[in-house]
């Protein structure tokens, strides 16, 4: 009685689990595929399909597709994007399509650490979007289109833009003072290159000389992204002022000018380097010191690490930009008819310097090497006129153009604009700072460097 008793319930138990196995089988048939539903199944529409009408998947499917599922990282140091996906899931196959996606847009090889993406997947498990964010300002997007191809776009970013103000005390360099300012090192040369005819940042700042510099700044999110265009700015030392006021010509040439109008640029820079110490002057006779003779030395070293910017000195087209014998790489520039200048032992060129191309007065054409007969990095900086060598540092270059007779009223409007905020910021007791008025704009995006 016993064994038959234990024989009812054990095919009791095997009939129940059957009925489950069944059960669930048959459950599983009935559901909608989850939502980690692999990239190489059958889409969401043929899937319902196969169970519903036409008219009952079209119902379904927008509440399918709504974004249930996203997935965000951040790229590591020595992990690149491939492997920071693979990481988080993502098929080898979908990346790869990302990345071919992406090409024309961004190289998604180029990735840095800090990057990040996102990436959205539908209820269903099928991909809805791929966003890659460089910077705040600098982000790409990959969405499916109708007919399920793969288009990628930069995104606009809106930004803030508003006019700032500060000023500032010199007790040691111009550098420290900025730098105590929380000013961007940017700042400080783009202050010195223009008054770069008038003081010599580097030996003539005195402490207690005041500075003062109005200027605009792009916002995203009340996060400073990059600093704008200079609109005015002071340098007083001793009894001496300084002023410089931008100003654009309806003409569209632009420039930086005394309150009376005459400009305070001149025809050259007063350097091809912003920090640099002079190893070897202009001169007609001068002992080499990897030849081991004497010859004439037509130009002047500039000896400053390598990789140091080297500007310009004014506009004009490059008329040669590749390796010359004894200068390796090397860079002529034709200024005008009177004038060439010539920079070499270059380490390498400045993006987009090549023959016949036009540079304006400070734009990068290259930087600081010792490429060539060279005993160590410097600049070789050469001045020709009518073909003739000529010493630089002797040369009395004339300004440029003031500002047109035509044109002064204009020009005046802007002035008095700009020296009350400058005469706004030398009222403050302290040098934090300041949001100035009549400016906040929206932009779509950030312009060129200024």
């Amino acid at each position: 009685m016993k064994s038959k008793k234990y024989q009812k319930w054990f095919l009791l138990a095997c009939v129940m689990s059957l009925l489950i196995i069944v059960g669930l089988f048959a459950f599983r048939s009935e559901t909608v595929p989850p939502a980690h539903l692999p990239a190489e199944t059958a889409s969401v529409k043929e899937v319902l399909a196969e169970k519903l009408s036409s008219d009952e998947v079209e119902q379904q499917l927008p509440k399918l597709s709504l974004p249930t599922r996203v997935i965000k990282g951040e790229i590591r140091a020595g992990e690149p994007l491939y492997v920071s996906l693979r990481r988080n899931g993502i098929p080898s196959s979908k990346i790869l399509a990302l990345e071919e996606s992406m090409r024309s847009v961004f190289n998604l090889k180029r990735g840095r650490p800090g990057d990040k993406y996102e990436i959205t997947f539908y209820g269903c498990g099928d991909f809805k979007s791929f966003k890659y964010q460089v910077s705040l300002t600098q982000i790409y997007l990959v969405e499916k289109s109708e007919d399920g191809e793969l288009v990628a776009s930069k995104q606009e970013v809106s930004l803030d833009k508003h006019m700032v103000g500060i000023r500032g005390e010199i007790e040691s360099s111009l550098y420290k003072a900025m730098k105590r300012e929380n000013l961007a090192p940017e700042m400080v040369v783009r202050f010195a290159n223009i008054f770069a005819w008038q003081i010599d940042f580097f030996s003539e700042t005195r402490p207690g000389d005041i500075f003062t510099i109005v200027w605009e700044r792009y916002y995203k999110d009340d996060i400073p992204i990059r600093q704008g265009r200079i609109l005015s700015a002071q340098y007083q030392r001793g009894e001496r002022t300084y002023t410089a006021i931008f100003f654009e010509c309806p003409a569209g040439s632009k420039g930086y000018y005394t309150p009376q109008g005459e400009s305070l640029k001149k025809k050259f820079l007063r350097s091809p380097l912003n920090y640099y110490r002079i190893s070897s002057h202009f001169s007609p006779r001068r002992f080499h010191p990897v030849l081991g003779i004497y010859r004439p030395h037509p130009a002047t070293d500039f000896a400053a690490p390598t990789g140091t910017p080297i500007m310009a000195v004014g506009d004009g087209v490059v008329t040669h930009a590749g390796w010359r014998g004894d200068y390796g790489h090397f860079v002529e520039i034709r200024h005008s008819r009177e004038f060439t200048t010539t920079y070499g032992h270059l380490s390498r060129y400045g993006k987009g310097i090549r023959k016949g191309v036009r540079v304006e007065q400070g734009q990068i054409i290259g930087y600081v090497g010792s490429t060539g007969l060279s005993t160590g990095p410097h600049l070789s900086f050469g001045v020709r006129q009518w073909g003739r060598p000529v010493n630089f540092l002797t040369l009395d270059f004339p300004a440029a153009e003031s500002v047109r007779p035509d044109y002064m009223s204009d020009f005046n409007r802007v002035k008095e604009r700009q020296l009350t905020y400058i005469n706004a910021l030398e009222g403050l007791t302290s040098s934090k700072l300041v949001y100035l008025p009549l400016r906040a704009d929206k932009v779509a995006h950030l312009p060129d460097n200024q």
